[in-house]
Formats: structure tokens, C-alpha cells, sequence
């Protein structure tokens, strides 16, 4: 499993951040655009994970852009949710919209 799996997904993840590195010195727009956009792709997996950890070290270098794109991308999806669960009552069942109402609070 290591050598399958984990080391081609290190190996995607240190190109997509050394990526992410080379584009801070452009346009902090596309870059956040970028970020927002990797965060929003797969939530949780290799690719957001390497945006985040790239965002956190530009944080730390004083570009606060890229992060404040992750962190409005990560928060989007629950509450378009939570949303679509008021919205729309009737084709979801009462658990679904119990749970749209925690994942608004939540985000």
C-alpha cells in the first residue's frame, strides 16, 4: 500500500505545492483563485490537502490571500446544504434536514 499508493500521492502532492510556491510571486487573485478552486475539488483529499498546506506556509510568510481562499472554499459547500435542505423541505427527509441545519451552523 505504501509503495503504491502513498508514494505517487507524495509525489502529487509536494508537485501540486512546489506549483502552488512557484505561482506566489504572480497574481495573488489567480492564485487565490487557484486555491480556492483545489480546496473545492475534492475536499479532503491529496489535492486539498496540498493547497491548505501551501496556503498555511504562504499565511506564515505574510500572503494572506491564498488562505483566505481556502478557508471561504472549504466553508461554501455546507452552507449550500444547508441552504438547498430550507429551500427546498419537501425532497429531502426530515434526518437530511436536520443535518442541512447543523452543517449551516457548522460552516
Amino acid at each position: 500500500m505504501s509503495y503504491v499508493i502513498g508514494d505517487p500521492m507524495a509525489a502529487l502532492n509536494k508537485g501540486l505545492e512546489s506549483w502552488l510556491l512557484s505561482m506566489s510571486d504572480g497574481n495573488k487573485i489567480i492564485l487565490a483563485a487557484v486555491v480556492g478552486g483545489m480546496v473545492g475539488f475534492d475536499l479532503g483529499g491529496p489535492i486539498n490537502k496540498a493547497a491548505v498546506t501551501t496556503a498555511m506556509a504562504l499565511l506564515a510568510s505574510g500572503i494572506y490571500d491564498p488562505n483566505t481562499a481556502a478557508q471561504v472554499a472549504i466553508i461554501i459547500p455546507p452552507i449550500g446544504i444547508g441552504v438547498a435542505t430550507l429551500i427546498w423541505r419537501s425532497r429531502f427527509p426530515a434526518s437530511l434536514q436536520e443535518a442541512g441545519k447543523a452543517s449551516t451552523l457548522m460552516a
